[in-house]
């Protein structure tokens, strides 16, 4: 499985390399993208499966990179620091995780998407 790592915080997208690392995920990161644009264009270039997506990028929101799509092809595991985070898009082939990542929780939401695409 390929993936994207989608967020705007750098020391967050080293974390989910690293908890990838350790939880031995069949999971080949492609690239990183700190933006909405720069993942659009990254997504588009790259055509991962899976995409790792924090909730807020900046002044915009993973919603705001979705809506940019026709149609979503790819997994998505949204990562956010808010419980109760009114940005949450529901998409069909998704999983949502909380900040600080656990590694147990990764790999089941990995897991259940790499099994269950429509998850």
């Amino acid at each position: 499985m390929t993936a994207l790592i989608v967020d705007d915080e750098e020391n967050n997208r080293n974390i989910v390399r690293k908890l990838l690392r350790l939880i031995d995920a069949d999971v080949q990161v492609l690239d990183e993208a700190d933006s909405v644009p720069n993942a659009f264009q990254k997504i588009h270039e790259k055509k991962p499966d899976l995409v790792f997506l924090d909730i807020r990028l900046y002044n915009q929101t993973a919603n705001d990179l979705l809506k940019q799509f026709k149609s979503i092809d790819f997994s998505i595991i949204f990562i956010s620091a808010h419980r109760d985070d009114g940005y949450v898009p529901q998409y069909p082939q998704s999983q949502y995780l909380l900040k600080p990542l656990d590694p147990d929780d990764l790999s089941q939401a990995i897991h259940k998407l790499q099994n269950d695409p429509a998850c």
